[in-house]
């Protein structure tokens, strides 16, 4: 992932996340015998499980977020299709499909792309040849080549 990708998940998460909002007392206890105190975060104005637990009974129940399910399934696919992908030969997670017919005419001028059929192709025979899972992590060494130089690059040539 680039530099850009990663910050840019990393503020996604962050406005999304409610780790680091504070609530005033007043907010989360209206009980008659809540007695506000000078210090904010005293003992005195935090309440306690048992409190918690009734006021959670006496509010309505929210309903079920629509499609909660549908993305847990979705979820599920998708997490397994990634788990497949790393447990074949990394020249099929590496292959680059064709995009357009043009390229699948003059190949090299499209980073030696293969067309869909014939990676399926190629799948069902590592199948069915023996096959079996292989987990590999490795990296392409052509884009560790292309990371250190753009690293190099953002840091001026400084090592």
């Amino acid at each position: 992932m680039t530099r850009a990708t990663v910050l840019l998940l990393l503020l996604l998460l962050a406005s999304a996340s409610n780790a680091f909002v504070l609530r005033p007392a007043a907010a989360i206890s209206k009980s008659t015998d809540f007695q506000p105190v000078s210090a904010p975060f005293s003992p005195a104005r935090s309440l306690t499980v048992v409190q918690r637990m009734a006021k959670d009974d006496d509010k309505p129940k929210a309903a079920p977020t629509a499609g909660g399910g549908r993305g847990l399934v979705l979820f599920g696919f998708v997490l397994l299709v990634n788990v497949w992908l790393f447990s074949v030969p990394p020249s099929f997670r590496r292959a680059y499909i064709c995009p357009t017919p043009r390229c699948e005419q003059n190949r090299p001028a499209c980073k030696d792309c293969v067309t869909g059929e014939e990676w399926k192709n190629g799948i069902v025979d590592y199948y069915r040849n023996g096959g079996g899972i292989q987990f590999d992590f490795s990296i392409d060494p052509a884009t560790l080549e292309a990371n250190k130089q753009s690293v190099e690059a953002l840091l001026g040539g400084k090592k």
